[in-house]
């Protein structure tokens, strides 16, 4: 199923591409076209302008199935190894990578609890690192019998909801596959706040971002006379200074909490899988009461800042990373 649907990603992807780079063209040759017009500019320019709105909705929509035939492709792939589990086909499970401590090295040798073959390769699913670190404990260090108890109907109430399970090693695999991981993200939202309380800063910069857009944007509508142009490069100058004072900075900020949106938008996912749970057993209940501590809901502040982020990111973006520059 998951393979079908991919090779029709992969069609999509060929007639979005395509289309993406006519739009492109098109828009480009009526800016041109506009550019050299004396009468009609500002209906060239509004259909360019209609034109680059339709490459950026393109833009997205072929961006968006880029990511959705990737997930497509790791479902599949997650799919397999479930699989060559079962048959004990362990050259086709990746063995999960774990530090097992010292003083428990000798028994977990001795019990064969780790490595290829092992019976943590045959159990973990995890994929973050505290997962495995967590799974691995369970493993070494005894726990009280009302605790393994409570672990156990955990296990049978969620051992026939398998498209939970896959959903949380999906998204699970994800993260893990990104460099940042949730400690520096826990940092920087438990420190103080740096950019906020700076009024006359945060004013400076929008003003100057508005006025980076307007004027040149009325010169090509030919409100402002050409003159005017002047004054774009030393509103470039302005920027310049600004940004060699506080764009290394931000950018650092932004890398320490993601190296995307998409860990965030994968944390979100996850949180809200533990937060559907059922309220029994007890084990299950208590994970879904810890995702309402603090007095908000998770998802309005997580979903806030993926919309910074968001706009972030376009710095890596194909589409946005001049204009985000």
């Amino acid at each position: 199923h998951y393979a079908a649907r991919v090779r029709e990603l992969r069609v999509r992807e060929v007639w979005l591409s395509r289309s993406r780079g006519l739009v492109f063209v098109l828009a480009l040759l009526c800016g041109f076209i506009g550019l050299n017009s004396t009468d009609v500019a500002v209906a060239w320019y509004l259909l360019a302008g209609v034109l680059f709105a339709c490459f950026v909705s393109v833009a997205g929509m072929h961006e968006a199935a880029l990511r959705r035939r990737k997930t497509l492709e790791m479902r599949a792939e997650l799919q397999r190894q479930q699989r060559a589990r079962f048959q004990r086909a362990w050259a086709e499970v990746p063995v999960p990578s774990i530090e097992v401590p010292l003083d428990q090295q000798p028994v977990a040798n001795d019990l064969d609890l780790f490595g290829s073959g092992s019976l943590y390769h045959w159990l973990c699913r995890a994929r973050t690192a505290g997962g495995k670190q967590r799974l691995r404990d369970w493993l070494l260090y005894p726990g009280e019998p009302d605790e393994l108890d409570d672990r156990q109907a955990a296990v049978q109430a969620l051992a026939d909801d398998h498209q939970r399970l896959d959903d949380l090693e999906l998204h699970g695999r994800l993260l893990a596959k990104s460099d940042i991981g949730p400690d520096d993200l826990i940092a920087w939202a438990e420190s103080p706040p740096w950019y906020t309380p700076r009024t006359a800063l945060r004013w400076t910069i929008c003003g100057l971002t508005l006025a980076m857009i307007l004027i040149p944007t009325l010169i090509l509508l030919r409100v402002l006379p050409a003159g005017w142009t002047l004054v774009v490069l030393g509103q470039v100058v302005v920027h310049v200074i600004v940004n060699a004072f506080f764009v290394g900075g931000v950018h650092d900020l932004f890398n320490r909490i993601t190296a995307g949106k998409n860990e965030l938008v994968h944390y979100t996912r996850l949180f809200e899988m533990v937060d559907g749970l059922p309220d029994q057993p007890p084990l299950l209940g208590q994970l879904k009461s810890e995702m309402a501590t603090g007095g908000r809901d998770f998802r309005t502040v997580l979903h806030h800042l993926q919309r910074i982020m968001k706009w972030a990111s376009g710095r890596r973006s194909s589409v946005w990373g001049v204009p985000y520059v």
